[in-house]
């Protein structure tokens, strides 16, 4: 296959790539919920910034910034509405598509570009929880645009661009910032004007960072924040490399036969973001002499391994796209025309498949109206936003203990602490003495409360500190001074809606150690 050449097709073709990938997933995934513990923490920070508080100074986040300032713009233009919330994310799918297609075009051919951005994004937002909003994948669209600007050997005013994006996408997820290390030091020693000129536009874009929070007073909570993340959340959040929450196993319980060779297929096609990086290494290595793709390895790598300390699956798909990238063109050297076609067949089957599924998804939902706007649920989530909006009064106070940040974004409510969530065996003694502070100061007029079982715990985060797996205090609070008022049911999970007992009949009661449920909603992410 020949290499782009006409300076007009690839610019174009990549525009129809971007522009399709959006309306696509803007079709598929707009409108819809799923369930999840992490979206809502950029959801409840983002009106939070709009109220006029300020990222660590007034509400307490793990990663960089970004995220929530992007999340913040996006419902600022287009309104208080899920849809608005993922209009960062459908943008992230644009750039990622559009820098897989180049990367892939300029090696061989803009057919094969196309498709492989197809692949890559059906493949990759397989998951539906995976696909939801996240700073994962703001990060992972901006390093990707930085690598493919270097790869592509830009003008020099696009370099800046190059390093601006860089040095951005390591204010939303500080480990990413490996990637533009990686990538100022590879230009810095091959074509030193080149790296100058992306070293000084990632300062740039991070001076101007650095001064929005500096104004705001929140640059000193900013560091004493990235201490505590470094103290705190590695250790409770680490994962090993291709793992999953609960395993593999569970994915192919109770199959046989045909059904077996299916969910076979859809795991295959699941774990390829942890399959990719190895075979990528081995064909490197190969290739070793060919240096004019090493860049696009190294960005790739530097990226993977930022996921650290979550090297899970569903992390290591954030990074997964420049791999499909640098395998494509690999499918087209093969020899054999026998080769090419069962690799086309087989991707195919796959993309297929995964594709499918997600069109059958977005028939199967059905629509509710809600206080964020229209929105497409399955029955079992439908079912929770309206039990929260009928019980859950909109502008009320409402604290949800330990971890449903989403709950204060469809209801509208407004959190009395700066945590939008709790995660036990993370959090530290002073983080439930402070939220404690601020209940007691601020007390809610009502609080969402559902029990995190300790085993439940240590299947999601392993490396939990087991001393911290309940918050005794604020649980102690809640029992004093809050009664049960309704409950909603989702699975096997119940959701208790309590009020402060001063508005409820004497009669009604919360036990002072509550008793676990068997569930948690979704697993968490990050």
């Amino acid at each position: 296959m020949k290499r782009v050449s006409h300076p007009v097709v690839a610019p174009v073709a990549a525009a129809f790539v971007v522009l399709g990938t959006i309306l696509f997933f803007y079709w598929t995934a707009a409108y819809r919920f799923v369930l999840s513990n992490d979206e809502g923490i950029f959801l409840d920070g983002a009106r939070r910034i709009l109220n006029g508080q300020a990222p660590y100074r007034d509400f307490f986040i793990l990663m960089g910034p970004g995220s929530f300032w992007l999340q913040a713009l996006a419902i600022k233009i287009f309104g208080m509405t899920l849809a608005a919330s993922r209009a960062v994310t459908l943008l992230d799918y644009g750039v990622i598509a559009g820098c897989v297609f180049w990367l892939v075009a300029r090696r061989s051919s803009p057919a094969l570009g196309a498709f492989t951005a197809a692949v890559c994004l059906i493949l990759e937002t397989a998951d539906p929880v995976v696909a939801l909003p996240n700073h994962r994948w703001d990060s992972a669209a901006l390093a990707m645009l930085a690598v493919t600007i270097v790869a592509s050997e830009a003008s020099p005013a696009l370099l800046f661009l190059a390093g601006a994006c860089a040095a951005f996408a390591a204010w939303v997820t500080p480990t990413v910032g490996l990637v533009g290390l990686a990538l100022g030091l590879y230009l810095l020693w091959l074509r030193r004007a080149d790296g100058i000129r992306f070293a000084v536009g990632g300062i740039g874009i991070s001076a101007v960072s650095t001064a929005v929070l500096a104004a705001q007073g929140a640059l000193l909570p900013l560091i004493q924040q990235m201490l505590w993340t470094g103290s705190n959340y590695s250790r409770a959040n680490r994962m090993p490399y291709g793992s999953r929450f609960g395993g593999y196993g569970q994915l192919f319980a109770g199959s046989e036969g045909g059904e077996l060779v299916v969910r076979a297929l859809i795991v295959f096609g699941l774990t390829l973001p942890a399959i990719l990086p190895p075979v990528v290494a081995i064909v490197a290595w190969l290739r070793r002499r060919e240096a004019a793709n090493l860049i696009v390895v190294i960005g790739a790598f530097a990226l993977l391994a930022s996921a650290y300390p979550r090297f899970d699956v569903p992390h290591l798909t954030y990074a997964a796209p420049l791999f499909y990238a640098l395998l494509a063109p690999e499918f087209a050297r093969f020899s054999s025309n026998k080769a090419r076609v069962a690799a086309f067949l087989g991707t195919c089957l796959l993309t297929t498949l995964f594709g499918g599924y997600a069109v059958l998804l977005r028939f199967s939902e059905t629509p509710i109206l809600s206080q964020v706007g229209n929105i497409r649920a399955s029955a079992e989530d439908r079912a929770l936003i309206t039990g929260l909006q009928q019980q859950v009064p909109r502008g009320s106070t409402l604290f949800v203990y330990p971890y449903l940040p989403v709950a204060y974004f469809l209801t509208l409510t407004e959190n009395p602490t700066r945590y939008s969530y709790l995660q036990p065996g993370m959090m530290s003694d002073h983080d439930e003495q402070t939220a404690l502070a601020e209940l007691e100061a601020a007390p809610p007029e009502r609080v969402l409360f559902f029990d995190l079982p300790e085993a439940q715990i240590l299947h999601f985060w392993p490396g939990s500190d087991q001393n911290r797996l309940r918050m005794r205090q604020i649980e102690a609070f809640l029992a004093q001074h809050y009664r049960p008022a309704s409950e909603i049911k989702y699975g096997s999970t119940v959701f208790r809606v309590l009020e402060r007992m001063s508005t409820l009949a004497a009669t009604r009661s919360l036990p002072a150690t509550p008793s676990p449920e068997p569930a948690q909603p979704s697993r968490p992410g990050r």
